[in-house]
């Protein structure tokens, strides 16, 4: 399961077909969907990524964030214990600029959680 804001979550919601059409799309669109860290303060997206977690009966989260995206950084911090608290699911976390060089010490990293989690 993915949580990105170019990913499923513009999709997630659905668009009512009664009624206003534009107001319909106005609530679904602006209301109704998850803001991504930067659009607004709030608790939105983490109560979201919360509820993927407890739907899809994950056994663990990967959070990756490109570095210099601080408000996902920021989120980062506390969500771990959040996550753990509501849900008991372990949290790896990954910050990455893009560099080739990262690639083998994130698979060390990401097949050591996966085998944390299975023992």
């Amino acid at each position: 399961m993915e949580e990105f804001a170019e990913g499923i979550r513009p999709y997630w919601e659905r668009v009512k077909p009664d009624g206003n059409l534009m107001e319909n799309l106005a609530e679904t669109y602006f209301w109704r969907r998850v803001p991504p860290a930067w659009f607004r303060p709030g608790k939105e997206r983490l109560n979201f990524l919360l509820h993927l977690a407890q739907d899809f009966d994950v056994a663990g989260l990967i959070w990756y964030q490109l570095m210099y995206r601080e408000s996902y950084k920021l989120e980062s911090y506390y969500f771990p214990a959040l996550l753990k608290e509501k849900t008991g699911v372990p949290m790896l976390t990954l910050e990455s600029d893009y560099d080739a060089a990262e690639t083998a010490q994130m698979q060390t990293r990401i097949e050591t959680f996966i085998q944390m989690i299975r023992s």
